[in-house]
């Protein structure tokens, strides 16, 4: 074994057996943070960022969530997931992404921060975690500590975190990452603590992101053959049936002792996430996505490509590429290498056909998780990451380089791969206001589910950005709402909107008493004086009218 050979095994086994190397690190990466998303950090304190969300509903509705989470898990299972939208619906929530990990931990900063503050501020944690996992990973392949250093950086500006960074949930690549550097450590030693870092890791990544965590388990599980030492693979192809029985000694211990450690991992993320899923598969049973949506959130390999809308940048490929070129004989790098082609395969989902069939159409059919998986695309999330790490390879060996010229490539790379990923926290906006008239004479009088009116007239994101403002300010008065927005919509909410909109027509009213409705909360600028006169004719009581809104008594009401 040469010297290199030594210097790359030594580093892969000493050094990353710890996640964290030194505080600098992680203060490197936190500023990495701060900086690429500014000017999230001293603007947090009242405004939560939308990256490159056109309006406020996904990021206020993730709010909602983490709200909600805090509030309730602690205190009660059940009532946690019959959140208070949809009424008289239970086991809302389960329609819905499921976060009780950052839910719990917006809860504890929530209790010393404000509410824009703790989202903020998970929002750069989640980078930080990003950029430390990820060059963890890095030394795992056997990159020095500043190489990988910058490896984690750049895992922190993929352009998929800044493209979604308004969906809060999809920046939380860390678990993942993690999960990935225990297994990397199971494949050289199947270890207990290895087993048990890679089972929490996963069900963390399951109750952070369900997204990141089944694609995750998906390419890994396709790639691991990549994962198997070169000899070992030949001497199994070499091997019959009867040679493997006869030789059993000399690999029994090493297969017996894997299986167990697997099985641990396995086992505690089960443990840990499977009430969550389990409870979650109970309430939908067979719900999932159309084909048809799915297509729509497959990407295209011209979205992909260099220039494309879903691309890891020119930057980021040619320094990924050149890394898994120059670290191909490491089978971990060849692992590594091995789960961004298949998550960039998985990003294509419905749009891929071989030979008039597509794969990923038999997989769904089979496969529940991926079913509910509306956004294939998501997939390149894995596929960027795993570039970054693999880039760390490419950067050693630019900084290694005689030439102060060849050296210069690695901060002109580093400058394209910010630049392509078009950093910034995008538009500021603060909370709906929660010091009206309406609110606080609701949150006097309890009892009764509330509708906003006019409901959501369309299908669209911006649609619903009414409707996440009242699910946060119903938090706050405490009334249930008729109104929602989620993942999996209930069947017939379309129409059931559109006869809402009609309000106050008598089977429009007929409809939410039966509901359970007790009071409408209309905007003052749709209601106007013909609704008025017309709701006055069929005996409600108009409580409130102001500018901020128009609140409507309908009177008694049968159901709950």
């Amino acid at each position: 074994m040469d010297t290199t050979q030594l210097r790359i095994t030594a580093r892969r086994q000493a050094p990353a057996r710890v996640l964290v190397h030194t505080p600098a690190q992680v203060l490197v990466h936190a500023l990495v943070a701060v900086l690429t998303t500014m000017p999230l950090a001293w603007r947090m304190w009242s405004r939560i960022p939308l990256g490159r969300e056109p309006v406020a509903t996904v990021p206020w509705f993730n709010l909602w969530s983490w709200r909600w989470t805090a509030e309730t898990l602690p205190h009660s299972w059940s009532n946690w997931w019959d959140a208070p939208i949809f009424a008289p619906l239970i086991g809302t929530y389960a329609r819905s992404e499921l976060q009780p990990v950052t839910g719990l931990a917006f809860g504890v900063l929530d209790r010393v921060l404000p509410a824009t503050a703790a989202y903020g501020l998970l929002v750069l944690l989640a980078l930080t975690a990003n950029g430390v996992a990820a060059a963890a990973v890095a030394r795992r392949l056997g990159v020095g500590r500043g190489p990988a250093l910058v490896a984690g950086c750049l895992a922190q500006v993929v352009p998929f975190a800044f493209d979604q960074l308004g969906v809060v949930q999809l920046l939380m690549l860390w678990p993942v990452l993690v999960a990935l550097w225990a297994l990397l450590g199971w494949f050289d030693r199947p270890t207990v603590s290895n087993a048990a870092v890679l089972g929490t890791a996963v069900a963390v990544a399951i109750l952070t992101c369900g997204y990141h965590a089944v694609l995750f388990v998906c390419c890994a599980g396709v790639a691991s053959p990549l994962a198997l030492r070169s000899a070992r693979r030949r001497w199994w192809r070499r091997s019959t049936w009867a040679t493997l029985w006869r030789e059993r000694s000399t690999w029994w211990p090493d297969a017996r002792h894997r299986t167990t450690t697997m099985a641990l991992a396995v086992a505690l993320a089960a443990t840990l996430a499977g009430p969550f899923v389990l409870g979650q598969q109970r309430r939908l049973v067979d719900v999932r996505w159309t084909d048809e949506t799915i297509l729509i959130g497959s990407a295209s390999w011209a979205d992909l490509a260099p220039g494309g809308s879903r691309s890891a940048g020119i930057a980021l490929l040619v320094l990924g590429v050149a890394g898994a070129v120059i670290g191909r004989r490491r089978r971990h790098v060849r692992y590594v290498a091995g789960i961004v082609v298949v998550a960039t395969v998985m990003a294509v989902g419905l749009r891929l056909s071989v030979f008039g069939l597509r794969p990923y159409d038999l997989v769904i059919d089979h496969v529940g998780a991926l079913a509910r998986l509306r956004s294939p695309f998501r997939a390149t999330a894995t596929a960027q990451v795993g570039l970054a790490v693999l880039s760390g390879i490419a950067v050693e060996r630019l900084w290694q380089a005689r030439r102060r010229a060849v050296r210069a490539l690695v901060p002109v790379a580093l400058g394209i791969a910010c630049w392509s990923a078009s950093l910034g926290a995008g538009p500021m906006v603060a909370l709906p206001r929660t010091d009206l008239v309406w609110i606080e004479w609701l949150a006097e009088h309890p009892g009764g589910a509330v509708v906003m009116l006019p409901p959501a007239p369309g299908r669209g994101v911006a649609d619903f950005e009414p409707t996440a403002a009242a699910m946060l300010q119903g938090l706050d008065h405490g009334h249930p709402l008729a109104n929602g927005y989620t993942g999996f919509f209930p069947p017939g909410q379309f129409e059931q909107r559109e006869l809402w909109a009609s309000f106050p027509a008598d089977d429009a009213v007929a409809d939410l008493r039966e509901r359970g409705v007790r009071y409408a909360v209309a905007d003052a600028a749709w209601w106007g004086s013909d609704r008025d006169a017309a709701a006055r004719a069929l005996g409600l009581e108009v409580v409130l009218a102001g500018p901020d809104g128009v609140l409507i008594d309908l009177g008694p009401f049968s159901g709950n």
